[in-house]
């Protein structure tokens, strides 16, 4: 037994130094580890309220989209009443600067007609 105890001893003695190397060695490492482990922490959670921002940004831009597309449509409509009245206003002034004309043939004017060939045909194929 004593024999044994000397062995385990003399190892000790010669594996000291080593040892210790080794647990500072580990230390070192382990604290560049958690260190890492901090530094992704942060970074994660940077990218979830950047991600939640962006998330919130997109969901105000759709309403916005919404709002324009709306405005759009209104706006479409609009033109289209004025073309419409401009193109009625203009048959009545025909009609007044030229009372002599056949009712019949201004009877087939039409906004939904083009002239094409000097002949009136419609515009919706």
């Amino acid at each position: 037994k004593k024999e044994h105890e000397e062995a385990l001893e003399k190892a000790k003695n010669h594996y000291a130094g080593e040892m210790e190397g080794l647990k500072k060695k580990h230390a070192e490492e382990k604290g560049l580890l958690e260190k890492d482990v901090r530094l992704l922490i942060l970074t994660r959670n940077a990218f979830m309220v950047s991600l939640f921002q962006t998330g919130r940004n997109v969901w105000e831009l759709e309403a916005d989209v919404e709002d324009l597309e709306e405005a759009n449509d209104g706006l479409k409509q609009s033109m289209a009443d004025k073309y419409v009245e401009g193109f009625w206003s203009s048959i009545d002034h025909v009609k007044a600067l030229f009372p002599d004309l056949d009712q019949a043939t201004l009877a087939q004017v039409d906004v939904l007609k083009k002239v094409e060939d000097g002949k009136l045909v419609s515009r919706i194929p």
